[in-house]
């Protein structure tokens, strides 16, 4: 797709789904690292290049949806805030090692938020467009990237209603 097309489905999204922050979202097209599709990092939305070239309409929506839901339910000021007691109890403990147990707690805590907070992305792109548009962008971007069987992925599928036993049925 062209970025004039994307732009016009972000404006979609915008307007169906408005919130404060929706008219400082900058979106940027270029190469991403690692197996990600689109990153919602603040208030911009990346989408690889690759993949927005190869892209269909309802693909992208579901691309553009699911990064607008983390900015939307501000994920990305929650990791940070999050950050700080991490930060916090690493300088200040006592014990190194008391130290080091806390903060790999508080990595087990933000990868269980991982996996919530895409869950709420992936509702907010349900809610816009439907499971049909939601089960099949996320079954294209794991194909695209290479994640189709990830557990995480075939979780987030069957939690949007998707009923087959293997993504590549």
């Amino acid at each position: 797709m062209e970025k004039d097309e994307i732009l016009s489905v972000l404006a979609d999204i915008k307007s169906r789904r408005p919130c404060w922050k929706s008219r400082f979202i900058e979106l940027k097209l270029k190469k991403l690292k690692g197996p990600d599709a689109g990153i919602a990092k603040r208030l911009t939305i990346s989408i690889d290049q690759e993949i927005a070239d190869k892209a269909n309409l309802e693909t992208m929506r579901y691309l553009l949806g699911h990064e607008y839901g983390h900015i939307y339910h501000n994920h990305s000021l929650y990791i940070y805030i999050y950050s700080i007691p991490a930060l916090l109890v690493f300088c200040l403990w006592p014990s190194p090692l008391n130290a080091i147990l806390l903060l790999f707690l508080f990595c087990i805590v933000l990868w269980l938020f991982s996996d919530f907070s895409d869950y709420m992305a992936d509702d907010l792109v349900k809610d816009i467009y439907g499971a049909s548009t939601a089960i099949n962008g996320l079954l294209w971007v794991g194909k695209q990237t290479n994640t189709l069987n990830n557990p995480q992925r075939i979780k987030r599928l069957k939690r949007m209603g998707w009923e087959n036993d293997s993504p590549n049925a």
